[in-house]
């Protein structure tokens, strides 16, 4: 029985921070968390403070840092980017943050 099974302790069937990454590295955040960015990624339109979901989490290798791919939702539910960042743009959300709307510029 592996990390992705239904019955996995953490009860969700998903990696969670914490759990082992493929390759034996440690995942800094869980899968299908929801994290805020903290830095402008201007090409896809997104500032600092949206706040997306993880997808997917690359790990660090060689030069490359470590990373992950987000996916970000409009307002109504509808995906508007999927953008790979790296971990040192996203932080977790809290419960203590409220969530706000803004219109998007389009390109």
């Amino acid at each position: 029985m592996g990390p992705h099974d239904l019955d996995h302790p953490h009860g969700r069937g998903f990696p969670q921070a914490g759990d082992s990454h493929p390759g034996g590295e440690t995942i800094t955040l869980a899968l299908y968390q929801r994290v805020v960015l903290t830095q402008d990624v201007p090409e896809d339109g997104l500032r600092a403070g949206d706040v997306g979901v993880i997808v997917e989490h690359y790990p660090a290798r060689a030069d490359v840092p470590e990373g992950y791919e987000l996916e970000v939702f409009a307002a109504n539910g509808e995906t508007i980017a999927v953008v790979s960042v790296p971990a040192a743009v996203v932080r977790e959300a809290t419960e203590r943050e409220v969530l706000s709307v803004r219109d998007m510029a389009r390109a």
